[in-house]
């Protein structure tokens, strides 16, 4: 059911099951009215209590294992095979479960009030381990065990976020390299007053454009001969191209290796640099400098040498960015927790906020369980609990929102039927307009991403990951049958109204098809990232 987009309270509300933080799926089961503790004692005896909360040794301790059979659903918790209970002497808590040998200890000092409590928390621990489920913490080691299961999903992701980082630097290299050719190009060209928008538009004159002006002098004003402003733009074009051309040998070097890298091994040479060619090649040249007058020729014979081996470089970067991302956010959620107290992380872990869930409910008679959604009592929001045993994991969230809370409070008052109802018509509706919202928003959004981009020295192919990523995310789709109906209906009713105004806009527009052609054809000649400047401005109007 929750598959198919029903809500999650529904289904709660329905079946008794919801999801935890962990994403699985379960259900409450009645607790005992009372335990009668007295009746439940066994033998005390001395036990070895070493390895869990103090410093070891032997304590008196007295069996009360048959407590468990007070509850109405321990076969449904444990299939028979039943933890030991004990109460023992302890300070400053108020009981334990012990994984190690599926054990339960209780302060022996507690009232039966509060022994109840601890007990129900306890077994729940029990359970999660039992179940598979997200377990509790540790005070003492939580932070040492978040750290090492961060580590533990670090490691897949590793390799590509050096691999990331050292293709960045490549990137970077033959950017300049790339820039440097295409300026000195356009240096030598004919008619450089209509092409004067490209040079004050470049992102790289931004950070030259003063210096050069420094060098050169003022920019010769329009009434001034055409002759003496070409030459002002094509000496400003040449002097651009020394800025951004690489100065060092290692970047023309590089452009030689990589050209020289056979087709699918752009990932070996940026692990490995020349080092595989060489070792392939007993006649490739192993100076840098060699490599590098080398790379020169190639550029001059093939102009765009540079932009072909950034294209086979942006490729390999595209498919690993997404590795590399995730093991940057994982360190980012290591640091931010590692400066978080021991006692904070045990109290966020999700198997703690759902043991004390389980004691906060204690009592609750099934109408009242089944008008309390599990999430609503949580002491700790899902968006902050911890699976500390898979800490890279987000906790699932459910539907814990204002009007989800509110429609629980209501149910007690205005039955299931008429709240579900309710609740289908809102969430309908808010799907609707998610759904128009997300149509609406979107291209603006978007639009200014890659605006801010693209005069920036960000690559081509990290602009259009960035802006396929975002009208990825907000491409919402309706997810009721209410908000699907709906968006349908207006979908049509929209078709209909536009029907006349683009019969007639047909018409008016037949005579400026040849112009759209011609600027379709422009457009097809423009740079990739000038295709992208002019999709987002037209994305704005």
């Amino acid at each position: 059911m929750s598959s198919e987009g029903i809500d999650p309270r529904f289904i709660y509300e329905q079946t008794g099951y919801f999801r935890g933080a962990d994403g699985k799926m379960r259900y409450e089961v009645p607790d005992p009215e009372s335990i009668d503790f007295d009746a439940a004692k066994g033998e005390t005896l001395l036990r070895n209590v070493s390895g869990i909360l103090g410093d070891g040794g032997y304590q008196k301790t007295t069996d009360i294992s048959r407590a468990i059979d007070q509850y109405p659903a321990a076969d449904l918790m444990f299939g028979g095979s039943y933890p030991e209970i004990r109460t023992e002497g302890m300070e400053d808590f108020g009981g334990y479960y012990s994984p190690t040998d599926r054990s339960i200890a209780l302060n022996e000092t507690l009232s039966d009030d509060n022994l109840s409590s601890v007990l129900a928390h306890e077994l729940q621990h029990a359970v999660q381990a039992r179940k598979g489920f997200a377990t509790g913490a540790n005070p003492n080691s939580v932070k040492k065990q978040i750290d090492q299961g961060l580590l533990k999903a670090q490691q897949p992701f590793g390799k590509a976020n050096l691999s990331y980082d050292l293709a960045i630097q490549n990137l970077r290299s033959l950017s300049g390299i790339a820039a440097a050719s295409k300026y000195r190009k356009y240096s030598l060209d004919s008619n450089l007053t209509g092409k004067r928008r490209l040079l004050v538009g470049n992102s790289s004159w931004y950070q030259y454009g003063d210096k050069i002006r420094q060098e050169l002098g003022p920019e010769p004003k329009r009434h001034r001969p055409k002759a003496e402003r070409e030459q002002w733009l094509g000496a400003a074009w040449a002097r651009l191209a020394n800025f951004v051309e690489p100065t060092n040998e290692n970047a023309y070097a590089k452009l030689y290796d990589l050209a020289n890298t056979p087709r699918g091994g752009v990932e070996r040479f940026v692990e490995s640099g020349s080092g595989d060619l060489i070792r392939s090649n007993p006649n490739y040249p192993t100076s840098t400098t060699e490599r590098a007058k080398l790379g020169r020729e190639m550029l001059r014979d093939d102009p765009k040498i540079a932009d072909k081996q950034l294209k086979r470089l942006s490729q390999y970067t595209d498919s690993i960015i997404d590795s590399a991302v995730e093991y940057r956010r994982l360190r980012t959620i290591q640091r931010e927790l590692n400066d978080t107290n021991d006692f904070d992380l045990y109290n966020r872990s999700a198997g703690e906020v759902e043991a004390r869930n389980v004691q906060s409910r204690l009592g609750m008679s099934p109408d009242e369980r089944y008008a309390s959604y599990p999430l609503d009592t949580e002491d700790v929001p899902r968006t902050e609990q911890i699976l500390n045993k898979s800490p890279s994991q987000k906790a699932q969230r459910g539907f814990a929102t204002p009007l989800s809370i509110a429609s629980t409070a209501g149910a007690g008052l205005l039955g299931n039927a008429a709240v579900q109802r309710f609740n289908e018509g809102v969430l309908g509706g808010a799907d609707f307009l998610a759904n128009a919202g997300s149509a609406v928003a979107e291209p603006f959004i978007t639009a200014a991403q890659t605006l801010r981009a693209l005069p920036t020295n960000t690559p081509t192919s990290e602009i259009e990951a960035q802006r396929a990523a975002y009208q990825n995310s907000l491409d919402y789709q309706p997810r009721t049958e209410i908000g699907r109906n709906a968006t349908e209906s207006a979908l049509g009713l929209l078709g209909g109204a536009l029907q006349g105004p683009m019969a007639a806009g047909k018409a008016i527009a037949e005579p400026l098809i040849p112009i759209y052609d011609a600027a379709a054809e422009g457009y097809k000649r423009l740079p990739r990232r000038a295709q992208l400047g002019v999709q987002s401005l037209l994305d704005t109007f």
